[in-house]
């Protein structure tokens, strides 16, 4: 009964094993031959995986197979680039899985090396001489003027969402105001993020299914990225920026449901938010923001260590500190601070060690770009914090690949 990858099922198979989405809820039943139709419905629920009867006609050395020789060999070159910086860690199962489901990924796209885009989050010639020299996280984010608030309606819903008398419907109501960010939710709840069977057409319906909490987790995702996009365009390549956070953030959610946490859509957010001192320092510092990728390209050096030495913080920091602004819960605070570092007992929270992991595949696999070059060192104690097999990343990265493409489109976020 092989296991096959959803991407190379083919018409004709034969599933040996009943396919149902996250709640249960039974999409093809085993004995079922696929057609393109069924195909095309598996990638929309998102379906990483299935069982079939007949044989695996796209096994893993098939596959190695169909790859050029000399593509293979440029992966292997660009895969120890990107973990370079992992060198002792290689030995641990976690990264000689991850480098394998790299490796191969790598050589799909022609060996890619990471070097050919080593400055794909900022554009050249921006910034200017001049930057006042800051060293509070705190007082960065208190002068990014329009970036230091969300939009009025997420804090509305918020207001909604705790009242105790609030039902589904005044969420919907309070959500229908904003016509864009009415048809934004509804698209992501019709999307492969969610697989539902059936259409949802109402905010109200959609708060009823998909849960209160989440709904405004993917508000304040949406609000989010509404920002920073107007303000930033131009200083950052805010499509590879976008992108890499929505993997990030897709591989958080996938992690947490693979636990069984609660409200996986605030491990979205926290994944989606890791990198968001970022943007407040090229706003704030472009130039000096500049020069940190640079010197970490060429020196081979992390850039949040290379970011300590010029600012006297980190972009973790500064995310912490924007969040904080924000009034966001201290769950999100922690997490984005965390997503490099987890090692006090505060941090080591499951939110924390699931962002920090999230963040070392979505480097890995380099959907998108937020500026590393390489992999960030790992602590790997928080791979076996979650206790999770390492069975279980190829489907992390197969999900997440699924749900990117998805809520870029959604998102407006353009993909080269």
């Amino acid at each position: 009964m092989p296991r096959v990858s959803r991407r190379d099922a083919k018409p004709g198979m034969v599933l040996a094993q009943d396919v149902s989405n996250s709640r249960g809820q039974l999409l093809v039943p085993a004995g079922t031959v696929l057609t393109e139709k069924h195909i095309g419905a598996l990638q929309m629920w998102g379906i990483s995986f299935l069982h079939v009867e007949c044989p695996d006609e796209a096994s893993d050395e098939d596959t190695a197979a169909l790859v050029p020789p000399e593509a293979l060999e440029r992966a292997k070159k660009a895969a120890a680039a990107a973990f370079r910086l992992n060198k002792d860690n290689l030995s641990h199962p976690f990264f000689r899985c991850l480098l394998g489901e790299c490796i191969f990924r790598y050589a799909r796209r022609n060996g890619e090396l990471f070097a050919e885009q080593e400055h794909a989050a900022a554009e050249d010639g921006h910034g200017a001489n001049g930057e006042t020299l800051e060293r509070d996280p705190e007082i960065m984010v208190k002068k990014v003027g329009t970036l230091g608030s969300l939009p009025g309606i997420y804090q509305e819903i918020v207001q909604v969402v705790n009242h105790p008398l609030s039902s589904a419907t005044d969420v919907g109501n309070v959500i229908s105001e904003d016509v864009g960010l009415t048809a934004r939710l509804l698209r992501i709840v019709n999307s492969a993020f969610y697989g539902f069977p059936g259409r949802i057409e109402t905010v109200s319906r959609a708060t009823a299914i998909v849960g209160t909490n989440e709904l405004c987790e993917l508000a304040l995702a949406t609000s989010v990225m509404s920002i920073f996009d107007r303000a930033l365009r131009g200083v950052v390549n805010m499509p590879q920026f976008w992108l890499h956070s929505l993997f990030c953030g897709s591989v958080a959610r996938t992690l947490g449901k693979i636990r069984g946490e609660p409200n996986t859509e605030r491990y979205f957010v926290m994944g989606l938010l890791h990198d968001v001192g970022r943007l407040v320092m090229f706003s704030e510092a472009p130039r000096r923001s500049s020069l940190v990728l640079e010197e970490a390209s060429s020196s081979g050096r992390a850039v949040y260590d290379v970011e300590r030495e010029v600012f006297g913080f980190t972009h973790a920091a500064v995310g912490e500190a924007l969040l904080g602004l924000w009034n966001l819960p201290a769950t999100h605070r922690e997490a984005v601070r965390g997503h490099h570092a987890p090692l006090t007992k505060r941090d080591r929270a499951a939110d924390a060690v699931v962002a920090h992991v999230a963040e070392i595949i979505a480097n890995a696999v380099r959907i998108g770009r937020s500026g590393d070059t390489a992999v960030p060192p790992m602590r790997m104690e928080t791979w076996d914090q979650l206790g999770l097999s390492t069975d279980v990343l190829r489907s992390v990265i197969e999900d997440a690949e699924t749900h990117v493409h998805d809520l870029a489109t959604i998102f407006g976020v353009e993909e080269s």
